[in-house]
């Protein structure tokens, strides 16, 4: 067995010894106990490998010698990348949210993270019964708000609808056609049963998440340039 495999599971072993001891605290030289697992873990696969290219190439040590200098760089970015992981996440949902606003950048369990548009708003981008609805996101809004062209798309005809209900836009008075909605899908969040209305054909440029599923979440809230929604 060559004195490299050796170095790996001296290495392993110490790793070892020094978690179980460390167990408790929960730390090891500064480190939480999975990411200290990791990095010795990294770090013996690295010399395991370096070390057979070394050996298949030790007649020729320039080559040898450059080739390992690419693996520990190589590891050395991976350990940097594992390090700072959650500010690279940070800005690839920035970047997300620039290219595609409204698209869900972060969801664990039945919470789920937007964030804002350029122009200062907060675009969704749901499912309404199985449809794709692009949504504003609007406290303003006493109920969920969809456009004619909207509530074609989740199976609804607008034709038959009756516009009795009076809502204030920004053009002044008019009146929406009341509906419930089978089910709205925001990321990991679904809410069934949804109160809305449809707006009147060319009132409405957008349709509008408002306060008839917001008040159906545990909680929503702003940080930022995020907006999360709990559900």
């Amino acid at each position: 067995m060559r004195m490299s495999v050796w170095i790996a599971l001296v290495g392993l072993a110490l790793a070892a010894i020094a978690l179980a001891i460390r167990h408790d605290a929960g730390t090891v030289l500064g480190l939480l106990n999975e990411d200290f697992a990791r990095i010795v873990a990294l770090s013996a696969l690295a010399i395991v490998i370096g070390s057979g290219l070394f050996w298949q190439m030790r007649g020729e040590l320039g080559s040898a010698v450059k080739m390992a200098a690419i693996w520990v760089a190589v590891a050395g970015v991976l350990v940097v990348g594992y390090t700072f992981r959650h500010d690279a996440q940070s800005v690839l949902a920035r970047v997300v949210g620039e290219l595609a606003p409204g698209m869900v950048v972060e969801s664990g369990g039945a919470t789920v993270a937007v964030m804002r548009a350029g122009d200062g708003h907060f675009f969704l981008s749901t499912q309404v019964n199985g449809a794709s609805v692009r949504m504003l996101f609007d406290t303003g809004a006493s109920t969920v708000v969809l456009t004619t062209e909207d509530a074609r798309r989740a199976g609804i005809d607008p034709d038959g609808l009756v516009y009795s209900a009076p809502v204030w836009t920004a053009n002044g008075r008019t009146t929406a056609a009341p509906v419930t909605l089978d089910v709205i899908d925001v990321g990991s969040i679904s809410i069934s049963q949804v109160r809305a209305v449809v707006a009147r054909p060319g009132t409405l440029r957008a349709s509008l998440l408002g306060m008839s599923l917001l008040d159906r979440l545990r909680s929503w809230r702003v940080e930022r340039d995020r907006l999360i929604l709990d559900g």
